[in-house]
């Protein structure tokens, strides 16, 4: 299960309640006491009475963020859930989808990838979502080109099946155009990722393959040559 920071304002949030209810409870007792004629020590009682009201406001305040925190952590991971589904949005689509505003929806991308709660990235321009199995699927990435009518260079990426257009002079990308640098859609990872992917390809070239040969006892070869 992953940590989510409500979770603390919830723990906190009941901890000051119940911490009021306990105030709560020894002041009426105080009271009761008192009002039946008993000797009551005010005096040493008055850091109940103090904290009394310093509690109750907190413990409130700490729910409130807790449903604040939960209803984000809920809108990221039905947004994740949709990215997943996509696979590769633009923005401007995607802000169009949420009835938002792009810099808006970009903004809930960039937290929804830095909380983890969805693989991908978005590309240099941060116009366009990828996920991270839609890239490494990807063999062939023009990540960078000259136009072959301006001259100018362009650092689109243009993914397999897509068409890409020369951000100056609006040519669209052809064989002609000088310069084209082809990657794949790994490299297009951020740095922590492909590191965990190449941490992960040494250790299973590391496991040995086909079935293990296990030998016997001594005992067991003896009896076996007889």
């Amino acid at each position: 299960m992953r940590f989510r920071i409500w979770y603390v304002y919830v723990a906190l949030g009941i901890l000051f309640m119940l911490v009021s209810v306990l105030f709560v409870y020894m002041a009426v007792s105080l009271r009761v006491d008192e009002i039946r004629g008993k000797h009551v020590d005010m005096s040493s009682n008055i850091p109940i009475f103090c904290c009394l009201p310093f509690f109750l406001p907190e413990a409130l305040l700490f729910l409130a963020l807790a449903v604040f925190s939960w209803k984000r952590a809920k809108n990221h991971e039905e947004l994740a859930s949709r990215l997943e589904t996509f696979r590769i949005i633009k923005m401007s689509d995607l802000a169009v989808k949420m009835g938002t505003t792009e810099k808006k929806a970009r903004k809930m991308v960039k937290r929804c990838i830095k909380k983890k709660y969805v693989n991908g990235r978005l590309d240099e321009k941060e116009e366009t979502f990828y996920t991270t199995e839609y890239l490494i699927a990807c063999e062939n990435v023009i990540k960078g080109w000259e136009c072959s009518h301006c001259g100018r260079r362009n650092n689109e990426i243009i993914l397999p099946g897509e068409i890409g257009k020369c951000v100056f002079c609006g040519q669209f990308y052809d064989s002609s155009a000088k310069n084209v640098e082809i990657v794949k859609g790994e490299e297009l990872l951020p740095k922590q990722e492909k590191k965990k992917r190449r941490k992960r390809g040494k250790e299973e070239e590391e496991l040995p393959k086909g079935p293990r040969k296990i030998e016997p006892p001594p005992a067991i070869k003896e009896m076996m040559k007889r």
